[in-house]
């Protein structure tokens, strides 16, 4: 980050200031023994106004530092509050998705000035992406599409499987929905135009890489497209079994903890599609959905 020369350049106006303070002490020390006769000196070669000029350069030129090195620290100091903010709302995330902390500190700012707009901008980003994250989580954890994937309603819900089939929809629909949303807000305009357009180019530059990693960008919307496709395919595939199961109601029965088909190629397609719902491997993609 910006954080490690600005510290640098701290460190140099200190041992600047240092060595000035050295060379004051020693010029104070030979104009007490030698008063006199550097005071002659100076008068016979230095005009009053040629001093006043000197002394008046060197106090800007101290002031200048001072200054500098003011705006140097409060730069520091800004972005280590930010980034403090946003490594602890990181944490918290990681550990639960849900903590009500992270609203707290999403919605309130520890920066000022030309930060706070960075600041501003870096936390309502991750508000929305924290959003669509949560609403991803709650799918996971949603009972009814558990009973569905699990097939623990076959019973109650066969044999025409509407229920099943109405989960199954409404959880595809929150998926295409997060796919088509969190897409966009991966997008790098996306990114950026949450940040005001009169932001000067160092504020620009900062919070690009507060939120924006080329490398990581494409990363994450290659792993985006391809964990919520992966979803969805696993969605068409139990609806495409309890589809067959609906439209051929009339040719099987269930007794105990089997299923009989009035026919051997009715029996080897569920058959077939069972075997495919229970060999699901993300890892590899296309031969489960082949």
């Amino acid at each position: 980050m910006t954080i490690i020369p600005f510290l640098m350049i701290i460190v140099n106006i200190s041992i600047f200031k240092n060595i000035f303070l050295i060379h004051k002490n020693l010029l104070y020390y030979y104009l007490v023994k030698y008063d006199k006769i550097l005071l002659v000196m100076i008068m016979k070669k230095t005009s009053k106004l040629t001093i006043g000029i000197i002394l008046s350069l060197a106090s800007l030129f101290m002031i200048a530092i001072i200054s500098f090195g003011a705006i140097v620290f409060y730069c520091a100091y800004q972005e280590i509050k930010i980034e403090e903010e946003l490594s602890e709302i990181d944490y918290l995330i990681n550990n639960n998705i849900d903590d009500y902390r992270i609203d707290t500190m999403l919605k309130n700012y520890v920066s000022s000035g030309d930060y706070l707009a960075v600041e501003k901008a870096t936390k309502n980003y991750l508000q929305d992406i924290l959003y669509y994250a949560r609403k991803l989580e709650d799918i996971n954890d949603n009972e009814e599409l558990i009973m569905v994937l699990s097939m623990e309603n076959f019973d109650t819900d066969m044999p025409d499987f509407l229920e099943s089939q109405r989960i199954i929809d409404d959880m595809t629909v929150e998926i295409e929905d997060l796919l088509e949303n969190i897409t966009y807000l991966l997008q790098e305009d996306t990114i950026y135009s949450y940040l005001e357009d009169d932001v000067f180019v160092y504020f620009r530059e900062y919070y690009k890489e507060l939120v924006y990693d080329d490398t990581l960008y494409k990363e994450n919307i290659s792993s985006v497209e391809s964990d919520l496709n992966f979803i969805l395919n696993v969605f068409n595939l139990y609806d495409e079994f309890y589809t067959f199961l609906r439209d051929n109601q009339n040719d099987w029965v269930v007794d105990g903890d089997y299923i009989y088909f009035a026919n051997e190629t009715l029996e080897e397609e569920y058959l077939d599609l069972l075997y495919r719902i229970e060999n699901i491997d993300y890892y590899n993609y296309s031969d489960s959905f082949a």
